[in-house]
């Protein structure tokens, strides 16, 4: 896979190209993909370089984490583990740091990260008994992350941030999507069986596209899903071009399933 004009870094496996490690790479049309708050489909860039794509955004389940405002409003992103090079390693936006990796799966090719949430100053004020207005200063916190995710809307032809209604898995014969910040939305893929030739490691499904190739570098992480949104998996591993085409147009992606099982206690953020 090569990009024009682009000093693009790949993880080649038995004839892949993973996916997630693009240095560069040209505008986003969409400004949403580049700025917080973070949705499934934002450019996100590693301290190490890597260029890759937000996946899903989650909030933890925990109740004692609920009745603390700060870990309320804090919030989680799924990303392709191949494009963490350490825990801890810093995740950044728009050229701000916004988070850090707190977990890596250690057989899928996926990797947590903790977005903290903004403070926002507040005031309130009150009239006293001499009617002298009486104002307190405070803050609230604001997540820098929503359970969002990019995608084509037939409404206005353009790419728009929707509200992600939940998670599951492709119907038989269905046509799904995928949402690269790179490559931008793609509807084009259907079931796949993963070919022999593959060493899928930490890659769990396979799906195909009539693109000859649907997924580009800095796509890694990108959201596998439904036309309008569900949360299907988390984009890893595209197929190059071989001798006998076994792996041509094919995405390996890890299922939403293992995102969950792997990473228990979470589930998707709220859209704001």
């Amino acid at each position: 896979m090569y990009l024009k004009k682009l000093l693009v870094v790949m993880v080649v496996i038995m004839g892949l190209t993973a996916v997630g490690l693009s240095q560069a790479g040209p505008a986003s049309a969409e400004a949403n993909r580049q700025a917080t708050p973070i949705i499934a489909g934002t450019r996100i860039r590693m301290q190490s370089g890597a260029q890759c794509t937000v996946g899903v955004v989650l909030k933890s389940t925990s109740p004692t984490q609920r009745l603390i405002p700060k870990a309320a409003a804090t919030r989680y992103i799924v990303i392709a583990n191949h494009c963490v090079s350490r825990n801890g390693e810093g995740v950044v936006v728009n050229g701000k740091v916004v988070g850090q990796v707190i977990s890596r799966s250690g057989t899928d090719d996926i990797a947590l990260a903790k977005i903290d949430p903004d403070p926002v100053r507040t005031n309130r004020c009150n009239v006293g008994s001499f009617g002298v207005p009486l104002c307190t200063s405070g803050f609230r916190w604001e997540p820098q992350a929503h359970g969002r995710v990019v995608i084509a809307s037939l409404r206005t032809r353009d790419d728009e941030a929707v509200p992600m209604p939940g998670w599951g898995a492709p119907g038989v014969n269905e046509t799904f999507c995928t949402s690269g910040s790179f490559s931008g939305v793609n509807c084009s893929f259907a079931y796949a069986p993963v070919p022999e030739s593959w060493f899928p490691t930490g890659i769990s499904d396979a799906a195909k596209s009539d693109v000859l190739n649907p997924i580009t570098g800095g796509d890694s992480g990108g959201p596998v899903m439904s036309a309008n949104g569900k949360f299907y998996g988390i984009i890893s591993l595209s197929g190059m071009l071989s001798a006998t085409h076994e792996t041509q147009s094919l995405m390996g992606y890890v299922r939403a399933e293992k995102v969950f099982q792997d990473f228990p206690g979470y589930n998707i953020a709220p859209p704001n």
